[in-house]
């Protein structure tokens, strides 16, 4: 069995240690468990990072002054956790400061030899590089801001931990998770056999999370690239609209696991309700969206134009997404097809500097009174997280905002910054 790498969150109570678990697993298919004991035993949960997985184990708050039977089984778990861990995540309040039994807790650190971060939470304001300067006394480096509540900061923390986890014998790293989605019978098996016949070097067939599917990891250009496959969204024969439920759930797991859907469509047919709301599932999961029209050449000029006009028509609302034609038969546009995806993939890892995003802010804040948003005052902005890319936008009256100015903002950063294709996730909070 496969033992992945190990990251332990410690610090005393209260600074915020939960709540990083939790935005870091939020997006993840997470397998939870909890060791056999009381439910004050350490919890493991598996999270992946751009591909690469690793347990985080959640200890409870470190008290080591206190005598109490209670305190005393969290410290004795906190430690094997240490022990365990081949990286450790020591978490302090940057709200509150440096406190006495932050410097406990360091001590004790010291004593176990292996990496440690220095990760000060409750840093909501990105552009506030002083307080969290004392805790440099700790000596465990250059201390990293976050807010784990907003998120902030904690996409550059999961991009150092991952580069410093060790890879295990066994383990497999992915680089880059696509999940084929589809009607039945729209050609995703040929599609995929088309793909990985071209690209020979077939690292490891995988059993999925489900019955009938498997991931097939293949090396594409130096990535290590997985294909979620799935049975497809089937209609049940008793009536039109009675869809198989476990099909449904089989095709949203694949989605939560990619970062790239491809929704195939049967070109040689219409374009369905359905196809659309495949799109609009993987949107929501955080994936990119590539619209594949399949047996391309079967259809005659003519109806070619006809189906790009539907297309044009019917996918109007994710526009933004583009639509390739391939012919899994013939392996007619399969290169084109490998060319976006590989593009998007790298929108998907765009970072832009928070400098660059206030100059963007500043821009676009008379496009936004003239816009008819008067009413919004926009301060700053920072880029929390890559893939997908997701932004923090403070403002004044927040609760005056829009799903209009929402579509506002997220249209001007895909025009600015050139997120063609990668799904823009933006939060709004109030500025103080």
């Amino acid at each position: 069995m496969i033992r992945l790498p190990v990251v332990a969150v410690v610090g005393r109570p209260n600074v915020g240690k939960s709540t990083l678990i939790n935005r870091i697993c939020q997006s993840s298919e997470l397998v939870v468990q909890e060791k056999p004991g009381s439910t004050r035993d350490r919890k493991y949960m598996v999270a992946d990072w751009r591909g690469r997985l690793f347990q985080l184990v959640d200890t409870g708050g470190l008290d080591l002054r206190s005598g109490e039977k209670l305190h005393q089984d969290v410290v004795r778990q906190a430690t094997l956790a240490m022990e365990e861990a081949d990286l450790i995540l020591f978490l302090v309040d940057g709200k509150e400061g440096l406190l006495p039994s932050d410097l406990e807790v360091a001590s004790a650190l010291r004593k176990v030899t292996k990496l440690v971060f220095l990760v000060v939470n409750k840093i909501d304001n990105p552009e506030d590089h002083c307080s969290h300067m004392e805790f440099y006394s700790l000596g465990f480096g250059d201390p990293i801001a976050i807010s784990a509540l907003h998120g902030i900061g904690v996409g550059d923390l999961l991009d150092g931990v991952v580069k410093y986890l060790p890879v295990k014998e066994g383990e497999l790293k992915v680089d880059l998770s696509i999940a084929i989605v589809g009607r039945p019978n729209v050609g995703k098996s040929s599609l995929l056999n088309r793909i990985l016949g071209q690209e020979r070097v077939i690292v490891s067939n995988l059993p999925g999370t489900t019955r009938d599917a498997i991931d097939t990891v293949v090396k594409m250009d130096d990535l290590m690239v997985q294909f979620v496959d799935t049975a497809g969204i089937r209609t049940k024969k008793s009536g039109y609209d009675d869809v198989d439920y476990y099909s449904v759930i089989r095709t949203y797991r694949s989605l939560e696991r990619g970062q790239i859907a491809l929704v195939i469509i049967d070109g040689s047919t219409e374009i369905s309700r359905k196809d659309v709301t495949i799109g609009w599932e993987a949107l929501k999961r955080g994936c990119s969206i590539i619209f594949v029209l399949n047996k391309w050449d079967k259809l005659a000029e003519g109806e070619r134009l006809a189906m790009n006009e539907a297309a044009t028509e019917k996918l109007a609302d994710l526009a933004f997404a583009p639509v390739v034609r391939v012919s899994a038969k013939t392996a007619m546009g399969l290169n084109k097809l490998l060319k976006t995806i590989f593009q998007i993939f790298q929108e998907r890892s765009k970072k832009i500097s928070t400098k660059k995003l206030n100059e963007f802010l500043r821009e676009i804040a008379q496009k936004a009174q003239t816009a008819g948003f008067s009413a919004l005052k926009l301060k700053y902005m920072s880029q929390i997280k890559t893939d997908p890319p997701t932004f923090i936008l403070f403002l004044k009256n927040v609760s005056k905002a829009s799903e209009p100015f929402r579509r506002f903002v997220i249209n001007n950063l895909r025009a600015r910054f050139g997120f063609s294709a990668a799904p823009i996730r933006l939060i709004l909070r109030e500025a103080e």
